[in-house]
């Protein structure tokens, strides 16, 4: 994952292990075309495969009224934990993670 790309972004994201269905709710931090790097309360390891659920909001500039505002833009993408990183005295977990896929849109 190439770092000096990655932008700001909290995104709401869902992560499950690719032979598990438990669902994991996390927000990412950053996020790039290359992949994210989110907090969460539940650690993986490196290596680990998941699917995740990205929320990304879509917001029109200049635009008042929130009835304009287009709802969430959902991504479907398969991607592999890089690192995971305590949070020092802050609860949860830093979790780097690279797509493997190509982005399909859910909503």
């Amino acid at each position: 994952m190439i770092r000096k790309r990655r932008r700001p972004a909290r995104c709401g994201i869902q992560l499950c292990r690719v032979d598990n269905h438990i669902i994991v709710t996390a927000e990412t931090e950053n996020l790039s075309v290359e992949g994210f790097f989110c907090t969460s309360d539940q650690p993986f390891a490196p290596g680990d495969r998941l699917k995740c659920q990205l929320s990304v909001p879509r917001e029109s500039p200049g635009l008042e009224s929130p009835s304009f505002r287009s709802p969430s833009l959902v991504l479907e993408r398969l991607v592999r934990v890089l690192r995971v990183e305590l949070r020092g005295l802050a609860p949860g977990f830093g979790i780097a993670c690279q797509f493997e896929d190509q982005a399909v849109t859910v909503e």
